[in-house]
């Protein structure tokens, strides 16, 4: 994973795959981890919303989804 930060009035985290999938299981639980390690967020935030999809910068793009699941525990 690729990660880039900014902010748009609010703090942006993007975790960028290197790697083409058909598929992916992943904890949530481990990126934020990865934030906090950095000092780029408190441990004591709370996860507000999920996405998933493409931002083309440049050139063309397709993201292809037949499903999406998010168990929040």
């Amino acid at each position: 994973w690729d990660l880039y930060r900014g902010n748009i009035g609010w703090n942006v985290y993007s975790f960028v795959r290197t790697s083409n999938t058909t598929s992916a299981t992943m904890n949530l639980r481990d990126f934020l981890n990865h934030l906090v390690s950095r000092g780029w967020m408190s441990n004591t935030k709370y996860l507000t919303s999920v996405q998933s999809g493409t931002e083309i910068f440049t050139g063309t793009g397709q993201v292809d989804t037949n499903s999406y699941y998010a168990n929040v525990q």
